[in-house]
């Protein structure tokens, strides 16, 4: 089976702990990087080669969604999901029209996150 190397990238460090515990509990996934802001994670990702990239829309600096923008023209193949609080269609809409390959609300994180990589992983299938 192949490995999900994932990225996440949120400005709340207790988020990206429950994150991090979270994702590891599925097999199959593994958190190489955390980053705390934008540049970070521009840092991180030129250092590192994720599989995956997961990314909050809220964070000072550089948000979200031109963090996606940047990484999805120096990395067009990396697929991102944002996870986000914001939970409304013209926030998943800014989302997709700035790369994201998915868009998962913080609410819903434990039903559509492990979904959403399995279905960015190539075929979706979950067996």
């Amino acid at each position: 089976m192949q490995i999900s190397q994932i990225v996440l990238v949120d400005d709340n460090q207790d988020f990206l702990a429950v994150s991090q515990e979270f994702l590891e509990a599925f097999d199959g996934l593994k958190v190489i990087g955390t980053a705390t802001s934008g540049p970070e994670a521009l840092d991180l990702l030129g250092r590192l080669s994720p599989t995956l990239l997961i990314v909050d829309v809220s964070m000072p600096e550089m948000n979200g969604l031109e963090l996606t923008q940047q990484v999805k023209k120096r990395w067009p193949s990396l697929p991102i999901i944002v996870l986000t609080l914001l939970d409304t269609p013209l926030h998943r809409q800014a989302a997709l029209q700035a790369g994201a390959d998915a868009f998962v609300t913080k609410a819903s994180m434990d039903d559509d996150l492990i979904p959403a990589i399995q279905g960015l992983q190539g075929n979706g299938k979950t067996h």
